[in-house]
C-alpha cells in the first residue's frame, strides 16, 4: 500500500503492518522505516469495526518538504517480496509515499474472536472474497479529539518531557467516565510519546473491570516497549511481571484492598523504573460515590504532574488544586458517524457491552491454548495436572458455607488466577475435611491478604477437571512450566466467570434427524441409524465410505 503525503486513511479490521520507506504514522506512532522485511518485527493493528473507533493511517506533509528515501534501495528491497515490483515502483515516482506492507493472514487469537461475535472486524458486506482478509481502508476526515484539545495535549506532554530529560519521573492520571474514551486516550499518549529520547514509559493499570494487558479482577504495572495499536482482547500477555489479583470486576466490595495493591505498584514504579520514566495511570470510569474516594486516593498518593479530563454527558469529578497541570479533553466526533458512512443507510451496529468485553478478553488469553482456531477444540486442548496437596484454593466468603464434602462442585470447570503469596501477608488456612491429601483452603474477604497473581488458568486457569481417585486438579492455562513452578494459590473471584460462549459452543453440529422416543422403543430405527458404513458392490460399481 502506498500513502502519499498529506492523506489520511481509516482502518476497520486487523492486520499486521511494516512501513519500508517513507513516513507513516499510524494512531500517533511513527512507524519506523527502512531495513528488509522482518514479519516477526511486524505491528498488530486492529481496530474492530464493532468497536467503531477506526484506526489512523496518514503520511505526514511537514513543511520542510517530503523526506526522499533511496530508490534503488527500496526497489532490491519490494524485488524480495513481489513479482509487480516495477508496477510499484513506477506509482512511487518522484513523490516519496510511505510504502507500507500489509499481512492481512489473521493470528489464531484473530480467527476465535471472528468466529465469536458477528461483524467484529469488518463488516460481511465490505469483505473482500479473501478468506482471510479482515482489512478495509477508506478515505477519513475523522480526528479523535478537537483541534484545541490536541494543541493543549501537546504543550503539556512537552512540559512534561522536559521534566524527563532532567532525569524526573513524571506521573500522568487521564480520567473519565465510563465510555468516555478514557482507555483510547492512553493509548494515544502511549504512542505519541514512545519513541522520545527520555527513559522508559510505564502503564499501571488500575481499571479492573476492563484492564489493558489481563483479563478482568488484576492490577498491574507495566514497562511499556510496543505501540498499543490495537485492542486489549488481541494484546493478553501470558506472563505477568509485575500484577495483584484484585479478584473483583468491582472495588465497591474491599475500596481498602483496592488502595493497597494500588500502593504497592506505585512503590513498585518509584523503586525500580529508570529516572526520567513516565507513567500513565489507567484509571476506571467510576467517578462518582466510592469510585470518587478512590480516585482522590490515587491523587493523593501520586501526586501527578498532569491530570487529563475527558468530557462527558454523565458524572464528573473534580481534578485536585494541587495538580500542577490539567488539560481538559473534548472528542471531535464521535466514531460511529464514520460506520454510518460505510454503511450508507445500514443501522448503526450495536456496541458491545463491558460483560461482553470482558468475555472477550479471557477467550483471547485462552486462545494459544487451543490445537485449533476454534473455540470448539478447549474439548481437545492438553491440560496440566496437579496434586491437591501442593494446591492452596481461595474462594470468596460467599462459599463459605458450602460443606466440606461439596467443596469441589464449586471448582469444577472455573476460571481461577494462578498466583502465590506475598512473604509478608501470609494466607489463614485450613485442610478440606482436615486430610493432609486435600487441599488447603482459604477464605477471602475484605483485608484478606494480596496475592501476586502469574496469570489465569481454566480454573482463569480453567479448572478443567477433578479426578478424586487420583487427588489431581486439571487445568489450562497458556502459562510455561517456569512460570506454573511459581504458583502455589488457585483463586477464585466474583462476577469473573467462565464466558457463556464457551460453555455453549460444540465440536459437532446438530443431528440431522428428528424422531421420537416411541420409535426407537418400537421399531429400533433409531439405533439402525447409527450403523457402521458397509462397502457395498453392485454390478460393475463400487460404493466405498467417503474416508476410504
Amino acid at each position: 500500500m502506498l500513502i502519499y503525503p498529506g492523506e489520511r486513511y481509516g482502518f476497520y479490521g486487523a492486520a499486521r503492518i511494516q512501513c519500508l520507506a517513507g513516513d507513516l504514522v499510524v494512531d500517533k506512532f511513527s512507524m519506523p522505516s527502512g531495513g528488509y522485511l522482518n514479519f516477526d518485527s511486524m505491528y498488530l493493528v486492529c481496530a474492530p469495526f464493532r468497536l467503531s473507533r477506526p484506526a489512523l493511517f496518514q503520511s505526514p506533509a511537514t513543511e520542510m518538504g517530503t523526506v526522499k528515501y533511496k530508490l534503488n534501495r527500496l526497489k532490491y528491497r519490494l524485488k524480495e517480496i513481489t513479482p509487480h515490483y516495477e508496477r510499484i515502483m513506477e506509482a512511487v515516482g518522484e513523490r516519496y509515499p510511505a510504502v507500507v506492507v500489509i499481512d492481512r493472514k489473521p493470528s489464531q487469537t484473530i480467527r476465535v474472536l471472528d468466529q465469536l461475535v458477528q461483524d467484529f472486524f469488518v463488516p460481511s458486506t465490505l469483505r473482500t472474497s479473501c478468506q482471510f482478509d479482515r482489512t478495509l481502508f477508506f478515505k477519513s476526515d475523522y480526528e479523535p479529539y478537537e483541534e484545541v484539545s490536541e494543541n493543549q495535549l501537546q504543550e503539556a506532554m512537552g512540559r512534561i518531557n522536559s521534566k524527563r530529560k532532567e532525569g524526573r519521573r513524571c506521573i500522568i492520571v487521564p480520567v473519565g467516565c465510563s465510555g468516555s474514551g478514557k482507555s483510547t486516550l492512553v493509548r494515544h499518549i502511549v504512542n505519541a510519546n514512545l519513541q522520545q529520547e527520555a527513559s522508559a514509559i510505564y502503564l499501571l493499570d488500575a481499571d479492573v473491570g476492563q484492564a489493558e494487558f489481563t483479563p478482568a479482577g488484576c492490577m498491574s504495572l507495566w514497562k511499556v516497549l510496543l505501540p498499543i495499536l490495537d485492542i486489549p482482547c488481541t494484546h493478553q500477555q501470558l506472563t505477568y511481571p509485575c500484577s495483584y489479583f484484585f479478584g473483583n470486576i468491582s472495588p465497591a466490595d474491599d475500596t481498602e484492598k483496592y488502595k493497597v495493591i494500588f500502593d504497592r505498584l506505585l512503590n513498585e514504579f518509584q523503586s525500580t523504573s529508570e529516572p526520567g520514566s513516565l507513567l500513565i495511570i489507567n484509571t476506571m470510569g467510576w467517578v462518582d460515590g466510592l469510585g470518587c474516594e478512590l480516585l482522590n486516593h490515587i491523587f493523593d498518593v501520586a501526586q501527578p504532574h498532569l491530570a487529563l479530563k475527558l468530557s462527558a454527558d454523565r458524572g464528573s469529578f473534580n481534578i485536585p488544586s494541587v495538580v500542577p497541570d490539567m488539560v481538559s479533553v473534548v472528542r471531535k466526533f464521535e466514531p460511529y458517524q464514520f460506520q454510518q458512512k460505510l454503511l450508507d443507510r445500514h443501522p448503526k451496529p450495536t456496541r458491545l457491552s463491558s460483560s461482553q468485553l470482558r468475555d472477550l478478553a479471557v477467550l483471547a488469553y485462552f486462545a494459544p491454548s487451543l490445537p485449533r482456531p476454534i473455540l470448539s477444540s478447549v474439548c481437545d486442548a492438553q491440560p496440566y495436572r496437579v496434586q491437591f496437596k501442593d494446591v492452596t484454593v481461595c474462594v470468596p466468603d460467599d462459599y463459605s458455607y458450602v460443606d466440606d464434602r461439596y467443596f469441589f462442585a464449586t471448582l469444577n470447570v472455573q476460571i481461577v488466577a494462578l498466583c502465590s503469596e506475598l512473604s509478608d501477608q501470609p494466607l489463614e488456612v485450613r485442610r478440606i475435611l482436615g486430610d493432609e491429601t486435600l487441599p488447603n483452603v482459604s477464605i477471602t474477604h475484605p483485608g484478606s491478604p494480596v496475592l501476586n497473581c502469574h496469570g489465569f488458568g481454566q480454573l482463569p486457569r480453567l479448572i478443567r477437571a477433578i479426578d478424586l481417585g487420583k487427588k489431581l486438579f486439571y487445568f489450562l492455562t497458556p502459562l510455561s512450566l517456569t512460570e506454573l513452578a511459581k504458583v502455589t494459590v488457585f483463586a477464585r473471584g466474583t462476577d469473573i466467570l467462565v464466558p457463556q460462549l464457551l460453555l455453549e459452543c460444540q465440536p459437532a453440529t446438530n443431528v440431522p434427524y428428528l424422531s421420537r422416543p416411541a420409535l426407537a422403543s418400537v421399531s429400533g430405527i433409531i439405533s439402525d441409524l447409527y450403523g457402521g458404513l458397509r462397502n457395498v458392490r453392485h454390478g460393475r460399481r463400487e460404493y466405498f465410505p467417503a474416508n476410504n
